[in-house]
């Protein structure tokens, strides 16, 4: 049997079976809507976001992000800076690695204020008494 006359075989088997008139409690679920089916329904555009912005942005706690990252930079420019500088060190052929050094602790620095921003980020202030008053 060719590939072709089994892929029509069972599709042909596959298909549903149309409710008959005797059983009119059998019900023959049809196509699901689709969004790529449904008519597009056109909107007017609205500017009015970018002039009334909603307050939700306000809504937003202030975190630690900023201490994170300068933590973070801090500790990778130095680590960074002390690895380069010990690997440099044990070479042969190299005699000044001052510049590698400072190199690898800014590379550091900039990889480690991520995460740094980002674990710092986790961790909410505490409402400003000016704030707390006011919303009272």
């Amino acid at each position: 049997m060719t590939p072709f006359r089994l892929l029509l075989l069972l599709a042909v088997l596959d298909a549903p079976v149309a409710a008959s008139a005797q059983n009119s409690t059998v019900r023959v679920p049809g196509p699901n809507s689709s969004a790529l089916r449904s008519p597009a329904v056109p909107k007017p555009l609205h500017p009015n976001w970018i002039f009334n912005p909603s307050d939700s942005v306000a809504k937003i706690r202030p975190t630690y992000w900023k201490e994170g990252a300068v933590v973070g930079g801090a500790v990778g420019a130095v680590g960074f800076g002390l690895m380069v500088g010990a690997i440099c060190g044990l070479s042969e052929s190299e005699t000044g690695c001052t510049g590698k050094a400072l190199l690898g602790g800014l590379v550091g620095g900039v990889v480690m204020a991520v995460p740094g921003a980002l674990i710092g980020g986790l961790f909410p202030k505490a409402p400003r008494k000016a704030e707390h008053e006011a919303a009272e």
